[in-house]
């Protein structure tokens, strides 16, 4: 469930977030237990991670952090950012476990994200369409696990799931939304919505086959009007309003068969089934009565689609490849493109390897491509997307960096990141993290972000 509120509401939630933090600082001299979680993502809990005591049998994490801006931006005579601090985010997560009887396993997880945003509001956007102040609570990791067998097993309710091999791409990992409000700021693999989930797996050793249907819409998370990455507000602008996104008219039940085994020195993955995109389609909704303002509103298109992976270890290398047909929907636009004539069909395909390197280091680098078919709106049919990642962990692991490298060749645009995150003790963590995004004379992808370069300072305490 997903709460939006404003003002007084908002700073009142903040506020109580921030007395959580202090009093977590209260009470962490006498308490605490190791616990590793991103602090800019949304990963579930780290089943393995939990040492030593609980409280009360839970455990989680507390994240605050604080984001500054570099730059200041304006669009068209007025501003839409100011250097200095500009975000604020807090993350509250709990769970636990327990063992109903031999075959029985509950898990019950939670959270509450909550952000607020310092922009100075676009003067043209109506105050309705302006939201500054969010939070959502919901569960997190939270099901029912029935071991059937040594071989089978079957689980319901709210949890995330992963399909492919890539860490910086969704090539094959399409069922599941992802969290996009902060575009860029996270990996792919780390920014996983959980969804309404029931699932069934066979273990038959050498592969597993698996049934995942999904009872409940959810698409990719959009930034917020009031925030600096809200790739709509040129058109908010403009006097047009966009409705929040709705679950699927008719919405029918998402499915995934998929088949994973291992061969020498490797892995492989297929599967088949039918979704929705998870990125909405802006149509055309008429004109407001009062306001004559036009009124668009996002929708998502059923799909079907067919995917392969495979990787493969040489030495300190991982090679990986995969690749997933998307037929017939309808393409994602971005406002001012014209409307699509009918619908689409794409073949992303992805190749890539690791590199561990003898320097407790590891290099990956990623290459996606995207070909679609049918008219559609872009004047360019490819998506090519280039991704290299470098992480390297310092002083016995105490201390870890991770630098980021994505470009678009054919759209020429570009952003780098550098995170370097330091483990004070068990419980605490310090990160900070520079994300920048490259704007080039080509109106691209990474233009709509070009505002949003910024350093973010964070502090986590897991218990």
């Amino acid at each position: 469930m997903r709460y939006v509120i404003k003002s007084n509401r908002a700073r009142w939630i903040i506020r109580c977030m921030q007395f959580c933090v202090v009093t977590v600082l209260s009470v962490s001299a006498h308490h605490g237990l190791a616990f590793d979680d991103s602090l800019f993502s949304n990963d579930s809990v780290k089943e393995d991670a939990v040492e030593g005591e609980r409280y009360w049998g839970w455990h989680g994490s507390l994240n605050m952090a604080f984001g500054f801006a570099t730059q200041s931006h304006n669009i068209d005579g007025f501003n839409r950012t100011d250097t200095g601090f500009v975000e604020e985010l807090y993350l509250l997560k709990l769970e636990r476990e327990w063992e109903l009887s031999d075959v029985f396993m509950l898990k019950i997880g939670g959270m509450i994200d909550a952000r607020r945003y310092h922009q100075p509001r676009v003067a043209t956007v109506p105050e309705d369409q302006y939201e500054d102040s969010e939070y959502w609570l919901r569960p997190q990791e939270t099901y029912l696990q029935w071991n059937i067998s040594e071989d089978l097993w079957a689980r319901h309710g709210y949890y995330t799931v992963s399909f492919g091999m890539s860490d910086a791409f969704d090539v094959m990992d399409k069922l599941t939304p992802r969290d996009n409000s902060r575009w860029g700021q996270e990996l792919s693999s780390s920014s996983r919505e959980p969804l309404h989930l029931s699932q069934i797996t066979w273990d038959m050793g050498a592969a597993k086959l698996g049934l995942t249907a999904s009872h409940r819409f959810q698409g990719n998370r959009i930034a917020l009007a009031g925030s600096d990455y809200d790739s709509f507000v040129e058109f908010r602008a403009d006097g047009a309003r966009v409705n929040d996104p709705a679950e699927p008219r008719g919405f029918k039940t998402e499915w995934i068969l998929d088949a994973r085994g291992t061969f020498p020195s490797g892995d492989w993955a297929i599967l088949g089934g039918e979704i929705y995109n998870k990125n909405a389609s802006l149509v055309f909704d008429g004109f407001d009565e009062n306001t004559i303002q036009p009124i668009f509103s996002p929708q998502y298109t059923r799909t079907a689609l067919a995917g392969i992976g495979v990787d493969y270890v040489t030495g300190a290398f991982v090679w990986k490849g995969e690749a997933v047909w998307l037929n017939e929907f309808d393409e994602m636009k971005f406002p001012g493109q014209e409307s699509a004539a009918g619908k689409v069909s794409q073949l992303q395909y992805l190749i890539g390897a690791d590199f561990a390197a003898p320097s407790n280091s590891v290099i990956s680098l990623e290459a996606k491509f995207s070909k679609l078919q049918g008219q559609h709106a872009l004047d360019d049919s490819t998506y090519d997307e280039i991704s290299l990642q470098i992480t390297r962990n310092w002083m016995n692991n105490q201390l870890y960096s991770q630098f980021r490298f994505s470009t678009m060749p054919d759209n020429a645009g570009q952003f780098c990141q550098l995170l370097v995150a330091y483990d004070v003790n068990d419980r605490w963590k310090i990160e900070g993290k520079y994300t920048d995004y490259i704007k080039t004379e080509k109106n691209n992808y990474f233009s709509r972000f070009e505002s949003s370069d910024r350093f973010m300072f964070g502090v986590n305490f897991s218990f």
